[in-house]
């Protein structure tokens, strides 16, 4: 059914009518059906590769839960077991190093405190959070392009597009020499690695980005409505699961603010104060959350973060083929809605300058854009072109999705082929059990960058190094561990290094292996506490 209403949506594209100016937003039970068989059947095919992956297993390969973006989804998995085992404050699990609890992750936190301790648990666990939260987030878009649109067919083809568009990113994977740079995220397209830019990654790994776009769909809608109370009050929620929003909507809001104030030319302060006094609410009541994260990360570095701005033209790329159909879209809105046209001109004028704050985090930054950008580019397919780009309508977003259904693919042939890093070999699977059940609890292994991402996830234990952000001095570190490793390294060095770090024991499998010529089983300072398979577990024991 979802799929034939569809279909019908983008037959009707010539048909397709302006937006009229209304007094409300109407949205019909039968719509509201459809937007919820739609957000359904997406889920469904999202999680569809996740249940190949199951299926896949075999008794020398478990899967691990994740499919793509190991990293960081391994450190979820670590903070919700720390939830599990009683922590309401978030302390990195991927550094050996004294630290002070900080209010962040709450999300995964507390969904660790529904799920347990066992892997198994938080992994479900976890996906169905990333369903909900998928599913509101869909509605909730729905429910926002019917500001912009008036019939339930742009409405109905902007929510797909929402969901499963992207950009020309996939240039980069079919013709590399487009990539004008070495880097690992240069080399792939913005719709694989930037979660805030589209949808798809985020409805495939990502809750609490979900949750986030979430909140702040229901701020602007709220300050839409003239409701500031309530729009600084979700803000304000919302900067607990991301703080990055923040400066998102108040920047849009100021923005937009300052532009009707230069079209109407107040002339008294009643007429100023009037202007700015929504955004003033909006302001107050979500600032200072918003200020104790910036000073915990900004000021005190006790979660620093670093998501620079991709090159532009990687943005080019993405969001180019959308600017002709856009650019119609906004001038018809301009006639019909002009509150909304000045939001999307402020958003656009606002970009470059959230790319420049100082935040660390400025990737993070244009979350949220697509979803306008959207609106008015089913808007412009609205407004009658010549014939030769009416026929080209189809071709054009078909391009669109072509990114996504690259990246699904992908997932699927990861799904269907046993190999780390989605999948783990018992054998380390069940080093990992016994570390469980014989380390005492917050004890510090030592091991490979890549085991040390693991170890948060699947054990109650302390990596020394294994996540790029929140093991400090990252790099660094990963440069001990390869000096370790070394058999040229001096005993007394690798000595010192344990003790100076506190770390019980060392972890030493194929990837450890690979990374130098060190044998363990030769130094008395190591006891073998455990072996199965490739995998091995010493206990330090600098008495020797």
């Amino acid at each position: 059914m979802g799929g034939v209403e569809f279909a019908r949506a983008l037959a009707y594209l010539p048909h397709l009518k302006l937006a009229q100016r209304r007094e409300g937003v109407q949205i019909t039970p039968s719509e509201w059906r459809w937007s919820v068989l739609f957000a359904l059947l997406v889920s469904i095919l999202i999680s569809a590769p996740y249940l190949v992956a199951i299926g896949s297993q075999t008794e020398a390969w478990r899967f691990g839960g994740v499919l793509v973006g190991a990293e960081d989804l391994n450190s979820y998995f670590a903070k919700m077991n720390q939830g599990a085992h009683g922590a309401w404050l978030f302390t990195s699990p991927y550094t050996a190093q004294a630290q002070s609890g900080i209010p962040l992750y709450l999300f995964y936190l507390l969904l660790g405190k529904l799920s347990g301790p066992d892997f198994a648990n938080r992994v479900l666990t976890f996906h169905l959070a990333r369903v909900v939260c998928g599913i509101a987030f869909l509605l909730l878009a729905y429910r926002f392009m019917a500001e912009f649109l008036s019939d339930s067919t742009s409405r109905k083809l902007a929510l797909f597009l929402v969901t499963f568009g992207g950009g020309l990113g996939w240039l980069v994977v079919f013709f590399p020499t487009a990539r004008g740079s070495a880097s690992f995220e240069s080399s792939l397209p913005l719709e694989f690695f930037s979660p805030e830019a589209f949808s798809l990654l985020m409805l495939f790994s990502l809750p609490h980005l979900l949750l986030a776009r979430s909140l702040l769909i229901c701020s602007l809608l709220a300050y839409l409505k003239q409701r500031p109370v309530w729009a600084g009050l979700v803000l304000g929620v919302g900067v607990f699961i991301q703080p990055a929003i923040a400066p998102i909507v108040w920047g849009v809001l100021g923005m937009a603010t300052l532009l009707e104030m230069i079209q109407t030319r107040p002339t008294t302060l009643r007429q100023v104060w009037a202007a700015i006094r929504s955004l003033l609410v909006v302001g107050v009541i979500s600032l200072p959350p918003f200020l104790y994260f910036f000073w915990l990360i900004a000021v005190q570095k006790q979660h620093s973060q670093y998501l620079p701005t991709p090159p532009v033209w990687q943005y080019a790329l993405a969001f180019g083929l959308y600017a002709p159909f856009a650019l119609r879209g906004w001038k018809s809105l301009w006639h019909t809605r002009p509150e909304l046209a000045r939001w999307l001109s402020a958003w656009v004028l606002l970009l470059p300058i959230l790319f420049m704050l100082p935040l660390g985090v400025n990737r993070r930054l244009v979350e949220g854009f697509y979803l306008p950008l959207v609106a008015v580019t089913v808007l412009g397919f609205n407004v009658q072109p010549g014939l030769w780009l009416r026929r080209l309508r189809l071709f054009i977003i078909a391009l669109l999705v072509l990114s996504s259904s690259l990246f699904m693919m992908g997932a699927f042939r990861s799904a269907a082929l046993p190999a780390e890093p989605a999948f783990l070999p018992q054998d380390k699977l069940s080093a990992f059990a016994w570390l469980n059940s014989n380390a005492p609890p917050g004890a510090v292994v030592f091991s490979s960058f890549a085991t040390g991402n693991q170890i948060p996830a699947y054990t109650h234990l302390l990596a020394y190094a294994g996540h790029a952000i929140e093991t400090p001095n990252s790099a660094e570190k990963h440069a001990v561990i390869l000096a370790f490793f070394n058999s040229q390294t001096h005993l007394t060095e690798r000595l010192a290094l344990l003790t100076q770090n506190n770390i019980r024991f060392l972890f030493y499998g194929p990837e450890e292996q690979q990374l130098g010529q060190f044998n363990p089983s030769t130094w008395p300072a190591l006891k073998e506490r455990f072996r199965q398979g490739a995998y091995s577990i010493y206990e330090v024991d600098p008495g020797d």
